[in-house]
């Protein structure tokens, strides 16, 4: 259910984003003073990248030509194997029976002793919650195999590949950034330049994402994001599903204002408002996919967002720009999203037992 809604939730907004975009862009290349850049931002964005256009025309003119030299080549053929390895890292190979990549890890034996209430509370585990009553008295040892050095690919960053997280990526990153400098043959001084200049770039971009995360980190401390949620929750209780789906969606909005984090948005809403949706009558799934569209909404336009406030950042173009380009764009993918999960929560009841509010 949850698969089929998300495909056909993406499809609809994915053509209408598809349309809006080439409608600027024809709009623009009939009339270029039609754009919505200011001068300053045109201006910029020619200084940056006009000498692209340049080179495409030069291409274009003499095929013939090479354009790219032999450590252009090599640069580019480190960049790609730079996001192969990245991607690998993160795939974790060992959940999916690949031992390939922590070859060579050893592992020794650790006995620890443990008491009667520490063998109860193992039982329970082991048996879902089966209760074993034993005498206090009663002691005895555990055995359990420990990992004591990683496994070969773990020279790279640390860890193996499979067991990458952000630690590790942009470690990896750094180190490639050296090695890429080297490939392409960059001076001491233009590679140090070189790297200034792209942190620059992204300073701005690191200071609005460390100020969002401190917010949240206030609304956790506080338990303020908790109280807004169990308050909202509260008030929707008994509404009909055509009235809980849009507020339901308008809740997950301001929400991500809050929580930018879409696997905390995720770990803090989920156990009251998949409850509370059950609880009505209403498919969970349908409520996943609300918590999906509202927090991707957000997202497209929030300043906590590392993805467009970096793409903005690296375009040259201003957040107010993208937000005068975007309004009515979002406006109607909102209006949309609101539309599709509102009709498949009034379609697609939940038919399962009605789980208690957690």
């Amino acid at each position: 259910t949850i698969i089929g809604l998300g495909c056909v939730l993406w499809l609809i907004t994915l053509a209408i984003s598809i349309w809006f975009v080439m409608r600027y862009a024809k709009k623009v290349k009939a009339d270029k003073g039609s754009t919505i850049l200011s001068l300053q931002e045109q201006e910029t964005m020619n200084a940056e990248f006009g000498g692209a256009e340049k080179d495409t025309e030069e291409a274009e003119a003499n095929p013939n030509k090479k354009m790219l030299t032999g450590r252009q080549k090599g640069v580019l053929a480190v960049f790609a194997v730079t996001f192969v390895i990245m991607i690998i890292g993160f795939i974790p190979w060992e959940d999916l029976g690949v031992d390939a990549f922590n070859a060579g890890a050893q592992y020794e034996e650790v006995v620890a002793p443990v008491d009667a209430t520490e063998i109860e509370g193992a039982w329970a585990d082991a048996t879902d919650g089966a209760e074993l009553m034993i005498d206090g008295s009663v002691t005895g040892e555990s055995v359990a195999e420990e990992q004591v050095s990683q496994g070969w690919s773990a020279f790279l960053c640390g860890l193996p590949l499979g067991q990458w997280y952000f630690d590790e990526a942009s470690t990896w990153f750094l180190l490639m950034t050296f090695v890429i400098g080297i490939v392409g043959g960059l001076s001491e001084s233009r590679f140090v330049k070189a790297f200034i200049n792209g942190a620059a770039d992204m300073m701005s971009v690191v200071l609005i994402i460390a100020l969002a995360r401190s917010i949240t980190v206030l609304m956790g401390t506080t338990g303020l994001d908790m109280w807004i949620l169990t308050n909202a929750a509260n008030a929707l209780e008994g509404m009909s599903a055509i009235i809980f789906a849009p507020l339901s969606f308008l809740l997950y909005v301001l929400l991500s204002f809050l929580i930018p984090s879409s696997s905390g948005m995720a770990t803090v809403s989920m156990p009251i408002m998949g409850p509370l949706a059950a609880g009505l009558g209403f498919s969970p799934d349908v409520m996943i996919m609300i918590y999906s569209a509202g927090n991707g909404l957000v997202n497209l336009f929030t300043p906590t967002s590392g993805a467009i406030m970096g793409g903005l950042a690296i375009a040259r173009i201003e957040y107010s720009t993208w937000l005068k380009f975007g309004s009515k764009l979002f406006v109607i993918l909102g209006v949309v999203c609101i539309v599709v999960l509102t009709v498949a929560m009034v379609l697609i009841p939940y038919t399962g037992p009605a789980p208690t509010m957690g």
